[in-house]
């Protein structure tokens, strides 16, 4: 998975940088492993961003964290059944019928 420079700079406000390279400590590198989690799993950076800020306010927004995993949980099998359906063995198997 590839995200734009901007957009994972954008989650740092200040990153260590020496040219054009940026460094990011350990902590930092474990918020991108989450990131890339989180956009494997069809969250756009909006999201993304959004679930850091409800992170940050702590268990006051633990409902609203999950509201958008189950959100995306149903998105992802609506995807599934979707890609069943336009399936060749699916489209083979109704025509059998």
């Amino acid at each position: 998975m590839i995200l734009p420079l901007q957009a994972i700079v954008g989650f740092f406000p200040n990153p260590e940088r020496k040219g054009n390279i940026h460094y990011f400590s350990d902590n930092e590198l474990e918020v991108l492993r989450i990131i890339e989690c989180l956009k494997k799993s069809g969250l756009g950076i909006k999201d993304i961003k959004q679930f850091f800020i409800w992170v940050s306010e702590g268990s006051s927004s633990y409902e609203k964290r999950k509201e958008l995993f189950e959100a995306r949980k149903s998105a992802v099998e609506t995807e599934i059944q979707e890609l069943q359906k336009n399936s060749l063995p699916f489209k083979i198997q109704m025509l059998v019928l």
